[in-house]
């Protein structure tokens, strides 16, 4: 038999918010956790965020040189706008609609509990990614490349273990379950921050490049859970639950918006006193005249986090693990009953007894600073020149973040239609997720340039009920002086004389 639940009901995020509201106190955890959580579900229900792939090879846009600061853009100049001209998103997720949604006896959609959880990894990575430029100015030459830019970053990733969405959908009581110490740790990092950056880059030879970028970041919010929990159901008289807790939430900058000890404005334009560095190297190498190799590795460095420190702890004052017992919980019924129902409530009041957070400022500590590191980013890839206009590439890429990697892999196909357009083509996977097919489109309205690019755009207009991932990036450029045009006018000019 199925285990189901009706779409018709009450969803999932609104049984969560309820658990969440009288699980955690103060009232700023509450509404950061909530921030998360639909944090999260968005991500969830909409992107995986692996590195894009198309976007890697369309040199004629100049934002793609951020991914390899020795890449050389087919302009000679370029600006680009605050907002319009860059904006770039991606999420994860670990199961697909398909795998969730499915059709009961009488042909109504239905979530599938079982289908949820057969879905799931050992760990579940939900990782999401934000980029918008600010600003941006780029020159190129035969020689040399420079480039001034401020941008606005965002990083989010959760690592959810299997058990912990087994228990709760399918019950602790389950025998999967029972008689068994389950340990549960979520691991959880958002960081949010503004970078201004200067680099260039250098052509040494005929066939080596080596590009540099320097980055001036400046930590605006983080929140850095450290959590861990047991469970423990024993198969015997009214099943008793045995819960402990224990662990930490860093944090920086976000309580203070929330609650007003800082408005909205000084959070986004005088939020400068938590101060990082970072670095960005890359090399391009021509092999020979119709294939090139480059690499590069990004965001070498950390943020130091000194101001509008929180830290609440969910261990006991000396550091133990909080732990209790409880005769006949279900926490299955989190999910399945409703959050006005007398069995919520029983197992909300069961559970405010072990998953209580306390400001470590009742107990006359300060918060210390701390410091996080960026997300590291490597590419390698391999281009080869098909015909005059015609490029292939191969993208492998990878992306560290708190000691957690997820590699990746792109196949790419970009043709240029004279100085006006060019398509690109691409083929990408990365973990549990490996039929990307993706598209991008590049405008040259003279000095205007137009884009947009998506590494899952065919495979999710083909069949988005199996789609665990997308990236998408779309903007506006100033542009100036084609490269190719200008090298033809030149020879033109050659030929007169």
């Amino acid at each position: 038999m199925m285990n189901k639940i009706t779409l018709s009901s009450q969803p999932l995020w609104v049984r969560i918010s309820a658990l969440v509201k009288q699980l955690i106190i103060p009232y700023q955890v509450v509404f950061t956790s909530l921030y998360i959580f639909i944090f999260s579900q968005l991500c969830l229900q909409t992107a995986t965020a692996q590195e894009e792939k198309t976007f890697y090879f369309m040199h004629s846009v100049p934002q793609s040189t951020s991914y390899n600061p020795a890449k050389k853009m087919d302009f000679e100049f370029a600006i680009a706008l605050p907002i319009v001209s860059s904006l770039y998103v991606a999420g994860s997720q670990g199961a697909t609609y398909k795998d969730v949604v499915k059709l009961d006896d009488n042909n109504d959609k239905i979530i599938s509990i079982s289908g949820l959880v057969n879905a799931l990894q050992k760990n579940n990575l939900v990782r999401s990614s934000f980029s918008m430029d600010i600003f941006g100015v780029h020159f190129s030459d035969d020689k040399v490349n420079f480039n001034l830019s401020v941008k606005e970053r965002g990083e989010s990733y959760a690592s959810i273990p299997k058990e912990l969405l087994g228990v709760l959908l399918k019950g602790n009581g389950h025998a999967d379950y029972l008689n068994q110490r389950i340990p549960i740790e979520p691991n959880m990092n958002l960081i949010h921050w503004r970078e201004f950056g200067i680099g260039g880059a250098y052509t040494f030879s005929e066939k080596l490049t080596i590009g540099l970028n320097a980055k001036a970041v400046f930590g605006m919010g983080n929140i850095r859970p450290d959590l861990r929990f047991s469970l423990l159901t024993e198969d015997s008289d009214n099943y008793p639950v045995t819960l402990t807790s224990g662990g930490r939430v860093q944090s920086a900058g976000i309580f203070n918006v929330l609650d007003k000890k800082m408005t909205q404005d000084a959070y986004v334009l005088n939020n400068y006193k938590n101060p990082g560095f970072a670095i960005d190297f890359g090399m391009a190498y021509q092999l020979s005249k119709r294939v090139k190799l480059e690499a590069s590795v990004l965001n070498l460095g950390k943020i130091t986090w000194k101001t509008n420190l929180r830290e609440y702890r969910l261990s006991h004052q000396d550091g133990s693990d909080q732990s209790y017992t409880f005769e006949g919980m279900d926490l299955a019924k989190l999910v399945t009953e409703d959050p006005e129902s007398e069995a919520f409530e029983e197992v909300l009041d069961s559970l405010e007894q072990v998953v209580t957070f306390t400001n470590i400022e009742e107990d006359g500590k300060s918060p210390e600073a701390y410091t996080t590191t960026l997300p590291i980013r490597s590419h390698l890839s391999l281009q080869y020149e098909i015909a005059r206009n015609f490029t292939t590439g191969l993208l492998i890429s990878g992306v560290i973040h708190d000691q957690i990697f997820q590699p990746s892999l792109g196949l790419s196909l970009q043709k240029n239609f004279g100085s006006w357009i060019t398509l690109s083509a691409s083929y990408s996977a990365s973990p549990h997720s490996f039929q990307n097919l993706g598209a991008g489109l590049v405008l040259n309205l003279g000095s205007l340039q137009v884009y947009a690019v998506s590494d899952q755009l065919i495979s999710t207009a083909l069949n988005y009920q199996k789609t665990h991932t997308i990236t998408a990036r779309a903007g506006v450029n100033f542009v100036f002086g084609h490269k190719q045009t200008l090298r033809k006018e030149e020879a033109l000019l050659e030929d007169d004389f």
